[in-house]
């Protein structure tokens, strides 16, 4: 996870850019993940879709646990 985000000012629906800053993923790899099923389920918000912060907080330190990220 990025260290330099401020995670207290973030809102509790990310979209598809704060996550992969949080992931520090670029969009490739973020869109060939997503394509996968390999990262959270977004949430439909309006017309667009977003990835819920504890959800994506919980994924990142799993990938990070099983040394995925660093």
């Amino acid at each position: 996870m990025k260290t330099n985000i401020d995670l207290a000012n973030l809102p509790e629906t990310l979209t598809g850019h704060q996550t992969r800053q949080l992931a520090g993923l670029s969009a490739v790899l973020w869109m060939e993940m997503l394509e996968q099923g390999s990262v959270p389920d977004p949430v439909k918000v309006g017309d667009r879709w977003k990835w819920r912060k504890a959800d994506v907080l919980r994924w990142v330190a799993d990938m990070q646990a099983r040394g995925m990220f660093s």
